[in-house]
């Protein structure tokens, strides 16, 4: 994530600002110079979820939206019970941001 918000700083797009109530954090605040590329990004949205989802009914898009809009913290069973198991730490590398 640091990386990202690096480049994005780099390229004048957001700044770091000291948290006003947190000296270990910073907030990120996007710049006037975002505007235009945030509303470039926000416009492709639909065009990307249609792509993504087109081949959903309507009704199945509804379960799909009331299924992620649930409470994060709420217990799900795997799917994959050989998959990840709970509490196995994140995986770190060298993931860049594109």
């Amino acid at each position: 994530m640091v990386g990202c918000i690096d480049g994005l700083e780099d390229s004048g797009l957001v700044r770091r600002e000291h948290h006003p109530r947190d000296r270990r954090a910073y907030a990120v605040t996007l710049t006037p110079e975002a505007e235009p590329a945030l509303a470039e990004a926000e416009g492709g949205v639909p065009r990307l979820l249609d792509r993504a989802f087109g081949a959903l009914t309507a009704a199945e898009r509804r379960t799909l939206s009331r299924l992620v809009g649930q409470d994060p913290r709420r217990e799900l069973s795997p799917v994959d019970p050989g998959g990840a198991r709970r509490g196995s730490p994140p995986r770190r590398g060298g993931r860049q941001c594109p």
